[in-house]
């Protein structure tokens, strides 16, 4: 008897997990699609086709060699990570993840970024992007990138916790960035960011732009709040 009710208990939690699978998969709703990067990079330049929501990172994080580094994988073939892209009603599309990527092509065929630091494609170091041969600048606009699109209506909680868990998977984002993704919404962090962007604060904590970029400001006022609580 005992085993038949713990049988009964063990196909009864079984049943509640799979109807919590199901429910939650639903909430995200998204196409995987191919794109050029021709195409993205078009999108990004005009300002109301694509945005980076206020939970995305700001787009100066990378350093220059890192910037280079990606064209360099780009010419060379290599795989690179996925892009989240998110449609909204308007039928904008705003950047879930991949802020980095897209800023980086988009200054790169500007002719705003000159590589340096290759290890691979040396004959590039000190190159902009119309100091290369036509026919790499034409296969690299045409290169597809693999993009999964949220539909638009995937809930906001879901899309910032997509951002959570992508950047929380690997060493993308340092704890304040996730702080400030997850908690977009917190009046409480909505004025420790007005606060960050006091002149005050700024002249008396002396922070770097790198540092400021990596939301370093938003951690320090995060923790004297914490202090005081």
């Amino acid at each position: 008897m005992i085993s038949q009710l713990k049988l009964f208990e063990d196909e009864e939690k079984k049943q509640k997990i799979q109807e919590q699978i199901n429910q939650l998969q639903y909430e995200l709703n998204y196409d995987t699609r191919d794109y050029p990067i021709s195409f993205i990079v078009n999108l990004y330049d005009n300002e109301n086709d694509i945005y980076a929501p206020e939970y995305q990172r700001k787009e100066l994080l990378w350093t220059l060699n890192q910037k280079s580094r990606f064209i360099e994988s780009l010419l060379l073939d290599y795989p690179i990570p996925l892009i989240f892209l998110g449609d909204t009603d308007d039928g904008s599309m705003e950047i879930v993840d991949g802020l980095q990527r897209i800023s980086t092509l988009s200054a790169f065929f500007a002719g705003d970024l000159k590589l340096v630091g290759l290890k691979k494609l040396t004959e590039l170091n000190g190159c902009i992007c119309d100091e290369m041969p036509n026919n790499e600048i034409r296969r690299l606009k045409a290169r597809a990138l693999r993009v999964i699109v949220l539909k638009h209506n995937t809930p906001a909680d879901v899309r910032k916790e997509l951002f959570d868990r992508l950047n929380t998977s690997s060493l993308k984002a340092n704890t304040s960035e996730v702080r400030a993704g997850r908690e977009i919404d917190n009046l409480l962090m909505n004025l420790i960011k007005e606060l960050a962007e006091d002149e005050l604060f700024r002249r008396n904590t002396n922070l770097s732009q790198n540092r400021i970029n990596r939301k370093e400001d938003i951690r320090m006022l995060s923790s004297q709040v914490q202090q005081v609580d």
